[in-house]
């Protein structure tokens, strides 16, 4: 949580710097640790050292702690599809990926779940495989800077081969 805070508040060539947003995280980090380290002062000065409400006390913080996770997966995560997208969108026009990969590929698990179970039997693991070398794809094309290399073109043809398959 600190660390994407922190990412957030310099900044990145492939992430614009937010530092009211880095701010907020990198605070909510170190206060979570706080209250969760302190827990059993809390408990014993606030909570009067009731057992049950300490461990509600540790429940109530672990949840709010998921709860900023899921939160900054959820900010991150639309930038990195519009880069998977941008990547992979001159592979659609070669004939490497069909537009349907690609729309699936640069949304949700809920999309990529879907996608592969609208086939059966063969055609669905032939789909997850796909979308499995799509991924490797984009990330060597990320890699080599959209240069052709050996790992580039191997990916290519671990995505063709799948497609005859």
């Amino acid at each position: 949580m600190f660390g994407a805070g922190l990412l957030w508040f310099l900044g990145t060539p492939a992430e614009p710097r937010r530092r009211l947003r880095g701010l907020a995280f990198m605070l909510a980090a170190m206060l979570l640790h706080g209250l969760w380290d302190s827990a059993i002062g809390i408990g014993t000065t606030l909570l009067g050292g009731s057992t049950p409400l300490v461990f509600g006390y540790w429940i109530v913080v672990a949840v709010l702690a998921v709860a900023t996770v899921v939160t900054a997966f959820r900010l991150a995560v639309p930038r990195e599809r519009g880069f998977v997208r941008a990547v992979l969108a001159p592979e659609v026009s070669a004939g490497v990926l069909t537009e349907e990969e690609l729309a699936t590929l640069s949304d949700d698990a809920k999309a990529r779940r879907a996608y592969r179970r609208a086939a059966h039997g063969y055609e669905r693991r032939r789909r997850h495989h796909r979308l499995a070398a799509a991924h490797e794809l984009a990330d060597e094309l990320a890699h080599a800077g959209g240069e052709e290399t050996s790992r580039v073109i191997h990916a290519r043809e671990e995505l063709a081969r799948f497609a005859s398959a």
